[in-house]
């Protein structure tokens, strides 16, 4: 069972990435809240310290560094044509 938890954490991680970079804000917004309706707390939470870890907690955290990676794009596009 291990195996084959890390390789969807990997499958996962990949997809990730790729939605991250190619992806549409709107839709991870709305991919973050079907998985937050579908698949809660009751449905897998892992805890690390005082916090439960949740798939809705990481693919929040998914989005956010999607909206981090997006402002900095911004930025850097802004500068190159001089604004």
């Amino acid at each position: 069972m291990p195996l084959v938890v890390l390789i969807v954490l990997a499958a996962g991680l990949v997809w990730g990435a790729l939605y991250a970079r190619r992806g549409s804000l709107a839709l991870g917004v709305a991919a973050l809240v079907a998985v937050a309706y579908v698949f809660g707390y009751n449905f897998w939470n892992e805890h690390i310290g005082p916090l439960p870890l949740t798939l809705d907690r990481i693919v929040l955290v998914g989005l956010l560094a999607a909206l981090q990676r997006m402002a900095l794009a911004s930025t850097r596009s802004e500068a190159a044509f001089g604004r």
